[in-house]
């Protein structure tokens, strides 16, 4: 018999699932009797952790897809993907407005 707490994303949400295999009376036992709140979460390192007689063991199941990110941070990732070409744009327009401004107030006018 064996507890499984399994882990993943559901439309956007995270989702924690635990299932039983085997005897469910049994492979609730040993979750509760080696489940000890934050010490095991801490030690977890896998999306799927296996909770057998006396011990657990927790392993990285699927493809990692990284993690979760909000929208926020995609514009900062399009920021840091064209920054420089930002840089040039925004250079040209100073330049461009400094070379009309001084036209406008160092060159004489004909009369």
């Amino acid at each position: 018999s064996l507890a499984i707490l399994t882990t993943f994303w559901e439309n956007g949400h995270p989702v924690i699932l635990f299932t039983t295999h085997g005897e469910p009376d049994l492979a609730t036992r040993y979750f509760l009797n080696t489940f000890k709140e934050e010490k095991t979460l801490r030690r977890l390192t896998g999306n799927v952790t296996l909770f057998g007689s006396s011990s657990f063991t927790s392993v990285l199941s699927g493809s990692p897809v990284g993690p979760y990110r909000p929208a926020t941070l995609v514009s900062r990732e399009w920021f840091v993907k064209f920054r420089f070409l930002l840089f040039l744009i925004i250079a040209g327009i100073i330049i461009l407005a400094a070379g009309l401004l001084y036209n406008r107030l160092v060159r004489s006018k004909a009369s």
